[in-house]
């Protein structure tokens, strides 16, 4: 992972993927590992899924942290995908934030009866990376529309 720039401890999940992408493409063109990045992407989806689930964690140094949309390459256009929930786990317990177009419920099976319950926080909010806390662990992310 040394193509990383790991002067951030802090990197949203879209930055750290045009990386991984840019850094793919790089390893293809020159058919090695230590090179620099600079190279436009050309390694893309041969299709856009409608659902992506991504498990977070940290890389080096670099917690990777949701994006609140990710824009990823395929073969005819690219595909915007929106962040809908964010499952959170330590303390051998786990939580989750479902997050819709204009509200965001929390989820906890040891509270309210297992129901979710409605918050005022939205998924462009920093609120979002952790919960009671327990680090993003897996995002879930729908296919919203293609550009």
């Amino acid at each position: 992972m040394h193509w990383l720039n790991d002067s951030s401890s802090v990197m949203p999940l879209q930055s750290w993927l045009q990386l991984w992408f840019t850094h793919q493409n790089e390893k293809m063109d020159t058919g090695g590992e230590n090179t620099e990045l600079s190279s436009p992407a050309c390694i893309v989806l041969c299709n856009h899924p409608p659902v992506l689930f991504f498990e977070l964690g940290r890389i080096q140094n670099i917690e990777v942290v949701p994006s609140d949309t990710l824009v990823l390459p395929s073969q005819n256009n690219s595909a915007r995908y929106k962040l809908k929930g964010i499952v959170y786990s330590g303390s051998a317990h786990f939580t989750a934030h479902l997050i819709g177009d204009d509200m965001t419920w929390t989820y906890d099976g040891q509270l309210n009866d297992g129901y979710p319950h409605a918050e005022n926080i939205f998924s462009t909010s920093s609120q979002l990376h952790k919960l009671d806390g327990r680090q993003a662990h897996i995002c879930i992310y729908v296919c919203m529309n293609l550009i």
